[in-house]
């Protein structure tokens, strides 16, 4: 508050590794792994606490972090899961529900370095595929979207070079979407 870092109460730190952050600028939510559980917890910040919005049991259990957004007062959360693959999930109603069947973002894709933002109520995920393109060693920043029934490529960049630490992001205000990532080279940007 002001210029002093307050921290709000209704949390445990401890049981809640790989927190993410997400905002419409007038609510502030929270993603986290609650370990204690092996389950998946969407917060709100409410005044100076914390207050669960929602769970799930599709846990969050690979080191990539997940990413929440808010468009057209909904809130998406994306990340990965060993099990079922990329997850994108929505709040609807006080429950978290997938975005298409589970597993079904991948579609025989071998993902890294998973990243999601939503654009105007249409959620897109980004990362790092090395099945893309049928080469020998392959290594593709594949963009995919929600079409309404179906997670369909939106574009797919292949690279000579093995892609890491990939990452999405879009302006509200234009409708651009960006992509950053690093390789061989360095760290790339585009949209």
């Amino acid at each position: 508050a002001g210029s002093t870092w307050t921290e709000p109460s209704g949390l445990d730190g401890a049981n809640a590794p790989i927190p993410t952050l997400g905002s419409d600028a007038t609510s502030v939510y929270l993603a986290y792994d609650d370990t204690s559980a092996d389950k998946l917890v969407l917060a709100k910040l409410s005044g100076s606490s914390w207050s669960t919005a929602a769970s799930t049991t599709i846990a969050m259990d690979d080191g990539w972090a997940p990413n929440v957004s808010v468009s057209k007062g909904s809130v998406w959360i994306g990340y990965y899961n060993q099990t079922s693959g990329a997850v994108v999930m929505q709040l609807v109603g006080g429950n978290l529900q997938s975005v298409g069947s589970l597993g079904s973002i991948d579609g025989g894709d071998s993902i890294e370095a998973l990243s999601a933002t939503v654009y105007d109520g249409v959620p897109y995920v980004a990362f790092d595929d090395e099945s893309r393109d049928g080469d020998p060693e392959p290594r593709a920043a594949t963009v995919k979207y929600w079409d309404g029934s179906q997670w369909a490529l939106y574009a797919g960049y292949p690279n000579p070079c093995d892609i890491e630490d990939i990452f999405i992001t879009s302006d509200p205000s234009s409708g651009h979407l960006y992509l950053t990532y690093q390789d061989c080279n360095g760290f790339m940007a585009g949209d």
